[in-house]
């Protein structure tokens, strides 16, 4: 047992420890003890300024890159896309304002944009599922039928829902929810892109009807007028969410849309010449859709990938990329995993 001569001693020696580090401190070490402090402190400083210097000159850099890329830009584009027409689907969370600086470089290499959509989140919302399922139900029936017997219909009936032929074939009535997605990126497909070059830009009341019913169920909305169709399809991504610095992640984790928006990439490419997806660097990594798109080799070869967007560089690599896809050729580009390269080696054939 511990008696109490034992805590005594216990008590004095610890005393005796700290008064003979208290002596040491403020004798013999005070002058050593000080002086690496304060080397310590200068190092520090020294080093902080050091950083802050790196910083000053990576964020000037990326600011004269993105001034030089403007400038440049026309000369870069010129005559890469002329008379090619080009539709903007921005998903849920994209960058709005990424949009005008894109279509600026798309119009200097000659593209005709010819408008955008937006992907509301009701296209994925699990409140939405039993809408989404009867507007399946209403389009899907008639998804297999000539665009000129549903052009007549309409006319005869303005008060039905006609519905075109999707480019991927005729799609079965969904019996669940769950199974609308395949006929919603069906008719988002039949109404902004087409694979008849004739058909492109071309005045298309069947798409407009399409457009409105997806409109009307709060599934998308339509900017500025788009009355016809394009050849070529750009998807702008959103940034993946990460939480703040120092932050749990939030419990329940936001829920993985990413397979989805990479479904529907692949639809609007296999309903038109080609597609480009193009998005932040964060949306190359995991939970994003680039990263989505990049995960089989198959599909990054279909569908190109620029994970630089909302850059003038971005917008430039966007450009070569959509040119490429004309081609019959993709691949991804940017920084991020799994890219091949900063941007896609351009034609010598600007025209191409």
């Amino acid at each position: 047992m511990i008696d109490f001569r034992y805590h005594v001693v216990s008590l004095v020696s610890v005393f005796i420890a700290l008064a003979v580090g208290i002596v040491l401190g403020a004798g013999p070490l005070r002058g050593q003890i000080a002086e690496q402090l304060s080397q310590r402190v200068d190092q520090l400083v020294e080093e902080k300024n050091t950083l802050r210097s790196e910083r000053d000159v990576a964020v000037a850099g990326v600011r004269n890159r993105d001034a030089f890329a403007t400038q440049v830009m026309p000369q870069l584009v010129s005559g890469r896309l002329t008379d090619r027409t080009v539709v903007l689907v921005l998903l849920p969370g994209s960058d709005a304002d990424a949009v005008d600086p894109l279509t600026a470089t798309l119009q200097a290499a000659g593209a005709r944009v010819i408008g955008r959509v937006e992907v509301k989140d009701n296209w994925t919302a699990p409140a939405k599922a039993e809408a989404r399922a009867k507007l399946a139900q209403q389009w899907a029936t008639v998804l297999s039928t000539p665009s000129q017997a549903l052009t007549r219909t309409a006319t005869a009936t303005p008060t039905a829902t006609p519905a075109p032929r999707a480019s991927s074939g005729a799609v079965s009535v969904p019996g669940r929810a769950d199974d609308a997605a395949d006929v919603l990126q069906a008719l988002l497909v039949r109404g902004v892109v087409t694979l008849n070059p004739l058909e492109a830009g071309q005045d298309d009341p069947v798409g407009r009807q399409v457009l409105d019913a997806l409109g009307g169920a709060g599934m998308i909305s339509v900017k500025g007028k788009l009355d016809g169709r394009a050849a070529l399809a750009v998807v702008i991504a959103p940034p993946v969410q990460l939480p703040a610095a120092g932050q749990p992640t939030p419990t329940p984790s936001p829920v993985d849309l990413s397979g989805q928006w990479a479904a529907l990439t692949l639809a609007l490419d296999r309903g038109s010449t080609g597609t480009v997806a193009l998005g932040p660097a964060s949306a190359a990594t995991s939970g994003g859709v680039l990263a989505a798109l990049r995960t089989r080799p198959e599909d990054r070869r279909q569908v190109s990938t620029v994970d630089t967007g909302g850059s003038p560089m971005g917008d430039v690599t966007a450009v070569f990329a959509l040119q490429e896809q004309v081609r019959g050729t993709g691949g991804a580009y940017g920084f991020g995993k799994d890219a091949a390269g900063p941007v896609p080696s351009p034609t010598a054939d600007a025209g191409q």
